[in-house]
């Protein structure tokens, strides 16, 4: 973990020095970013890991952490998750919408030759600080419990056996699998619409920089507001966390059928003022605060210990692997029709995948269990003991099923 979060610092560094319209700078810039692209992910699946690991804590270890202590061990577990899959993204956005501000700020005052820069200026001081951070995330980060290397084999042979070992375990766990294909299919039409969307506002609203960083400003902070507003109501309002995933999706249909609206050139709205894309960037991020920090939490319950980093590695691989998927679809309807608002249409349906899966769960769920995972409907749980060989000894390890109750 301390490694990723220094090189991500150490390839933001030279970024400063970048400011040269050339084609090495552009060469330079390429690599910086595929590099960026590659330690980010990985970033990604580490921080992850931490959200299962807190919540499989035994009570009385979580109550010595300072963490929640409540009767109910399913609510306990959710409180955990939801409060790490909540405030660590709100960190993240609070230091986003910092680093934009100091950007607007430099933009303003730099001379007009070097405003340009501005943003570069600030993602090498944004590599130092990280840097500092590095050193200070090695004495703060608790220590996890891996399983134990297979003796006489490769590290090549190790990561293939695990990869379909996961195939194998998400082929008998039909519940994880169809959460984890909606998930995929949310955030990879996600990040396509969100490119869809960002060229409509450059061409419909033409932005200078400092509106475009307000713009980009704008959804971190919404971000920030609606998931503490989601923290502060989850508990509050009894209902499933999957079903608060159905609203989440829901919300996030909207931007896609208003712009598929626009198609017609005789209506006047479908993403034709600069009102529209602020609306929509609402709904995006209600959708975003909710969906992202549920899932995190839910498919954190079917992840067996000593297994967090392989299971949530497997989530970004597959969401990888197709995320090419929208785009390919979408391209072709833009290049035939000239009309950015045609690939919102197939956003749309892309986005009703999910809906649809997690509609036809909580149906399914209603009649009775749909897999092992989904023993009983009152939140009770199962343990199953597992004797596994360790250093030449036997120890039992308990594997927590996910209830029904998520």
């Amino acid at each position: 973990m301390v490694i990723t979060i220094f090189l991500y610092a150490a390839i933001s560094i030279p970024v400063a020095w970048l400011d040269k319209l050339t084609k090495p700078t552009f060469d330079a810039f390429s690599g910086l970013y595929v590099l960026f692209s590659v330690i980010t992910l990985a970033l990604m699946a580490l921080l992850n890991i931490y959200i299962p690991f807190c919540m499989k804590l035994e009570p009385d270890v979580a109550k010595e952490m300072g963490s929640f202590s409540v009767s109910d061990e399913t609510e306990r577990r959710h409180k955990i998750g939801t409060k790490m899959s909540v405030f660590g993204p709100i960190l993240s956005w609070s230091a986003s919408i910092l680093v934009l501000i100091i950007g607007i700020i430099l933009s303003k005052t730099l001379e007009l030759e070097r405003q340009q820069s501005a943003g570069l200026i600030m993602t090498t001081v944004a590599g130092f600080v990280t840097l500092i951070g590095s050193a200070v995330a090695y004495f703060g980060l608790p220590t996890l419990v891996a399983r134990d290397l297979p003796v006489g084999k490769s590290w090549w042979s190790i990561a293939f056996s695990s990869v379909f070992g996961l195939v194998k375990d998400l082929w008998k766990n039909k519940t994880a699998a169809l959460l984890l294909v909606g998930y995929t299919a949310y955030t990879d039409t996600t990040f396509a619409q969100s490119t869809v969307l960002s060229q409509l506002f450059i061409l419909t609203v033409k932005p200078d920089i400092v509106e475009f960083s307000l713009y980009s400003l704008s959804f971190n902070a919404m971000c920030i507001i609606f998931s503490l507003i989601w923290f502060w109501i989850r508990p509050r309002i009894n209902i499933r966390l999957r079903s608060w995933m159905i609203f989440g999706y829901l919300v996030n249909l909207i931007p896609a059928l208003w712009g598929s609206i626009g198609i017609s050139e005789n209506v006047g709205i479908g993403f034709k003022s600069r009102w529209e894309f602020y609306v929509a960037l609402l709904f995006t991020t209600v959708a975003n605060s909710i969906v992202n920090p549920v899932f995190r939490v839910v498919f954190s319950e079917v992840i067996p210990p000593k297994r967090e980093v392989q299971w949530f590695g497997m989530q970004l691989i597959i969401s990888c692997a197709t995320t090419w998927v929208p785009y390919v679809v979408l391209a072709p309807f833009q290049q035939a029709t000239n009309n950015l608002r045609y690939p919102l249409l197939m956003c749309f349906v892309f986005f009703s995948v999910p809906l649809a899966i997690e509609i036809w769960h909580l149906v399914a769920g209603s009649k009775g269990p749909t897999n092992d995972t989904d023993s009983s409907n009152d939140g009770s749980e199962k343990d199953d003991v597992v004797n596994n060989e360790s250093k030449g000894r036997s120890e039992t390890v308990v594997l927590e099923k996910a209830s029904s109750g998520v």
